[in-house]
């Protein structure tokens, strides 16, 4: 995944803000790492009371997942297919 994929929320269960729901869709906007680990801000397409990813995305569409949570949306000859 890198920033400017566009993702699909799979599993909000494991996500701090109850505003986020399955099969929200949003664009990557920043990606960290530290130790190994891996945290992923996603610019939610509609507003879920969040942040905006330190100035990166949106007021109120952001919020930090782990990449377990998404699914990456591939669009090829015009036809959309995902991947996890």
């Amino acid at each position: 995944m890198d920033i400017g994929d566009r993702v699909t929320i799979t599993n909000y269960g494991h996500i701090d803000n109850k505003n986020v729901r399955s099969r929200d869709k949003g664009t990557i906007v920043d990606i960290v790492e530290f130790k190994g680990m891996y945290s992923i801000c996603v610019e939610v397409d509609r507003h879920i009371k969040g942040h905006n990813g330190n100035g990166r995305g949106k007021d109120g569409h952001c919020v930090w997942v782990s990449p377990k949570t998404l699914a990456l949306e591939v669009k090829k000859d015009n036809k959309k297919k995902r991947y996890e």
